[in-house]
């Protein structure tokens, strides 16, 4: 993103201030690679077990009531949006 050269300067600087690396060690100067597989909370080859559940919902209807909800919170939203300031 910076450049080698200014990453450099940036652990310098950061040397010479904190030396002993107290201040928010391992962010931004030496951070750690976002797609180290050693940082993942799961392994690439995690499968998570099927379970048995107790209890039968496929009767229930519910997902209609989430899109109703959705539906007024948008209507509201853009109602606000038209209205004059108080």
């Amino acid at each position: 993103m910076f450049g080698s050269r200014l990453v450099h300067a940036f652990e310098e600087v950061k040397d010479r201030f904190d030396p002993n690396g107290l201040f928010q060690p391992g962010k931004i100067v030496r951070a750690p690679q976002f797609d180290d597989r050693k940082l993942f909370r799961y392994a690439p080859g995690y499968h998570a077990d099927e379970m048995a559940t107790q209890l039968d919902w496929s009767a229930y209807s519910g997902s209609g009531a989430v899109s109703r909800a959705r539906s007024r919170c948008a209507t509201t939203t853009a109602l606000a949006a038209r209205s004059p300031a108080a």
